[in-house]
């Protein structure tokens, strides 16, 4: 399966912070492309609305976690263009979205639905090759 079925199965989903919230999706996607769950080999999991809430309430928040999650998983920074299957953060707005890209776009979600960007809105990323 590429990036693009990837995302399109994900966003047929209703919204879920146990299943389908922004990080799980990545970490999905990520899982399913390596084999194992970045937030699990991290310790971080989100297993409901509270857990989920913590994260985004501690020091740094989502960017902060997310980034800790990625570089203890040994993932690579992209400095240049990402390629489809690269996840990142968008900011969009005041809020920062744990995100997947396809070949031209940024895809997330969260409570209000979906999400989706293009390379400008880009605060940082990881290759997933």
């Amino acid at each position: 399966m590429n990036v693009t079925e990837f995302i399109g199965i994900e966003m047929l989903k209703p919204f879920s912070w146990e299943e389908t919230n922004c990080a799980l999706t990545a970490d999905r996607w990520i899982n399913y492309r390596h084999g194992f769950s970045p937030m699990e080999y991290y310790g971080r999991k989100v297993f409901d609305e509270e857990t989920g809430r913590e994260w985004l309430a501690e020091p740094g928040g989502i960017i902060r976690g997310i980034r800790e999650v990625m570089t203890h998983s040994c993932f690579a920074r992209v400095s240049a263009a990402p390629l489809p299957g690269d996840v990142g953060v968008i900011i969009l707005g005041r809020r920062a979205c744990i995100s997947v890209f396809d070949v031209s776009h940024w895809w997330s979600r969260d409570v209000d639905g979906f999400i989706t960007a293009d390379d400008s809105f880009r605060y940082v990323a990881w290759s997933t090759h």
